[in-house]
C-alpha cells in the first residue's frame, strides 16, 4: 500500500488509543496524519483542512458527538470521505451501525474491533485503494452486515477432522474448523470467509464461537464414554490480554468440559516475537491444565530454542510440507526438521492435509507420530463423529488402497 499520499484523520477519545493508532498508521507507511477527541472537533478539522480527508478511522462510542452522529453528519455533507470504525460493540448492534452507515450513503471500509492493531487495519485501509468511488457497503453477502448478522442467527459452529496414529491406526482426537451454515449458499468451509472475517475485524468473535461449542461437544462425548482430545484454534488478533486464560477456563467449565480435554492452538506467527504478555497467557493457560500446540509450524520464523521457550505439548506441521512429491528436495528437508525440532523437544508432530497414500507413506517411513487430512477423514459434523468411529479403521478392499499400522 502507497499510504504517503493518503490523509487520515483519527477520531479517538482516549489519548493512549488516539496515539496507538497514530502510530501504527505511521508504522504502515502513512505521513499525513491529523487527529480529534471527538466528534465536533473532527468536524472541526474537516473544514479547516486544505485538502479533503481521505480516510477517517473513529470510535463508535465517545462523549460529546459520538461516532453515529459524526456519520450521520459526514454523510449529511456528502464529503466523500472512507470511514472505518473502531468499536467493542457485540456483533448484533454492528450490524445496526453498518445499515445506519449505508443508509447515509457513508463509504464504510469496514468495522475494526478494539484494540486496534496493523493486522486488522491494514485490510481495511486496502478496500480504499481496491474501489475509492463505491459507497455503502459492498453487495457481497460476505460483508460485515452479512457476517455479522451470523453471529446474531448462531451460523457458526465447529466440523471436526479427525487425527489419528500413523502407527496404529488409533484414533486420537479431532481438530475442530469453523464452518458456515449460510441461510442460501449452505454449508461454507473456512477458505470462503475467513478473509473477509478477519478483515472486517470479527476473528476473535470466531475463535470465542468456536471456543464454546467445542467444549460443550467435549463435554457430551464424554458422557457418552468417548474420550477425545478436541483442538480448537486460538488464533486470537492478540493474546496479549491478561484477562484472557481467565475467560478460556470459565467458558470451557461453564459448557462441563475438562481443561485437559482440549488443545489450545496457537499460529506460529502468533507466537512469534510475542511479548511478554502473551507468553504469560500460554504459560498460564498449561497450568489451568490446558494443551498447547504450535499450528502451522513451518510458515514463521521460528527456530526450535525459540519453540523450546513455551511448554507446548504438540506441533502441527503445516500441510504445505506434508502434501509434497519426494523429488521436492526442499520441502522435505524442511519437512524432516518440523520432525527433527519435535523430537528434540519432546513434543507430539501432528502431520496435517494427508491427501494422497504417498503422503501417508511417506510420513510412516519417516516416524510421524500422528497425521489428519482428507485421506482419514474430510471435517465431519459432531453428530457424525460417532458413526465414522465406526468405519475407522477401514476394512481392506481389493484393488483400494487402505491404510495400515506399521508392521
Amino acid at each position: 500500500m502507497q499510504l504517503g499520499s493518503v490523509r487520515f484523520l483519527v477520531v479517538e477519545d482516549h489519548d493512549v488509543q488516539r496515539r496507538l493508532l497514530a502510530q501504527i498508521l505511521m508504522n504502515l507507511g502513512a505521513s499525513r496524519i491529523q487527529d480529534a477527541e471527538d466528534g465536533h472537533a473532527a468536524l472541526r478539522v474537516m473544514r479547516e483542512a486544505e485538502r479533503p480527508i481521505d480516510i477517517m478511522i473513529t470510535d463508535v462510542s465517545m462523549p460529546g458527538m459520538d461516532g453515529m452522529e459524526l456519520i450521520r453528519r459526514v454523510g449529511e455533507a456528502g464529503s466523500g470521505v472512507s470511514v472505518v470504525l473502531t468499536s467493542a460493540l457485540e456483533p448484533r448492534l454492528l450490524v445496526s451501525v453498518a445499515n445506519m452507515a449505508e443508509a447515509y450513503n457513508v463509504n464504510l471500509l469496514g468495522m475494526m474491533k478494539k484494540p486496534p492493531s496493523a493486522v486488522k487495519l491494514a485490510p481495511l485501509i486496502e478496500r480504499y485503494f481496491a474501489d475509492k468511488s463505491t459507497p455503502g457497503l459492498a453487495s457481497d453477502e460476505d460483508t460485515i452486515t452479512a457476517l455479522a448478522e451470523a453471529f446474531v442467527r448462531d451460523e457458526f459452529e465447529p466440523h471436526y477432522e479427525p487425527t489419528v496414529s500413523l502407527s496404529t491406526l488409533e484414533v486420537k482426537g479431532v481438530q475442530a474448523v469453523p464452518v458456515w451454515r449460510h441461510p442460501t449458499k449452505g454449508p461454507l468451509h473456512a477458505a470462503a470467509f475467513l478473509p473477509a472475517l478477519k478483515a472486517c475485524g470479527l476473528s476473535d468473535d470466531l475463535v470465542w464461537t468456536m471456543l464454546r461449542k467445542c467444549a460443550s461437544q467435549s463435554a457430551a462425548w464424554k458422557d457418552r464414554g468417548l474420550n477425545l482430545k478436541v483442538a480448537v484454534s486460538m488464533g486470537f488478533s492478540s493474546l496479549a490480554d491478561l484477562e484472557l486464560p481467565g475467560r478460556v477456563e470459565k467458558i470451557v467449565r461453564a459448557e462441563g468440559a475438562e481443561p485437559g480435554n482440549l488443545v489450545l492452538g496457537v499460529p506460529e506467527l502468533a507466537v512469534h516475537g510475542a511479548p511478554a504478555r502473551a507468553l504469560e497467557n500460554l504459560v498460564r493457560l498449561r497450568v489451568l491444565g490446558f494443551e498447547l500446540a504450535i499450528d502451522e509450524f513451518g510458515s514463521g520464523q521460528m527456530e526450535a530454542d525459540q519453540v523450546g521457550r513455551i511448554a507446548f505439548n504438540a506441533l502441527k506441521i503445516s500441510r504445505g510440507f506434508v502434501q509434497t512429491k519426494r523429488k521436492s528436495e526442499p520441502l522435505w528437508t524442511r519437512l524432516a526438521l518440523a520432525l527433527d525440532t519435535a523430537e528434540k523437544l519432546k513434543l507430539v508432530a501432528v502431520a496435517d492435509g494427508i491427501a494422497t497414500p504417498d503422503d501417508w507413506n511417506l510420513l510412516q517411513e519417516m516416524y510421524c507420530p500422528l497425521g489428519q487430512g482428507p485421506l482419514i477423514s474430510k471435517p465431519l459434523a459432531g453428530a457424525a463423529v460417532e458413526d465414522w468411529l465406526e468405519t475407522w479403521p477401514p476394512a481392506p478392499q481389493r484393488g483400494v488402497w487402505t491404510p495400515m499400522p506399521m508392521s
